[in-house]
């Protein structure tokens, strides 16, 4: 599973080189976006031409199964990452290097663990 900046037919066919199912985005998903999918799903079952490698992830994105393990992506790594960058204001690291990094983003995690801990105090 990965964001739409992974997506490339060179990462599409390396994954399926090892044999794992590729779930990344094509795109931005649009929220509520029901009519959209419903309108989508009857024309693309008409058409017959070949499919990109776009129109296969979308495929595989759309259907049951892959659409609840995605959607459970949302709810449980999304919001974390929303919270550090707009609740902690952290946007971009202050240090370089691999180590420097490693031990900025421990702390940055480390806040956003204690801020989580203090809203749960039990009174």
């Amino acid at each position: 599973m990965a964001d739409t900046s992974y997506f490339s037919e060179d990462n599409i066919t390396e994954c399926q080189d090892k044999e794992i199912t590729p779930l990344i985005s094509t795109a931005r998903l649009k929220h509520n976006s029901y009519l959209d999918k419903k309108i989508n799903e009857n024309s693309s079952s008409s058409d017959n031409q070949e499919q990109t490698p776009d129109d296969k992830i979308n495929q595989l994105l759309n259907s049951p199964k892959y659409n609840e393990i995605y959607r459970k992506r949302k709810q449980t790594v999304e919001p974390v990452f929303g919270i550090i960058k707009k609740v902690l204001g952290f946007t971009q690291f202050s240090l370089r290097g691999e180590t420097e990094i490693d031990c900025e983003w421990s702390l940055v995690c480390l806040g956003y663990n204690l801020k989580r801990l203090f809203k749960m105090k039990i009174a």
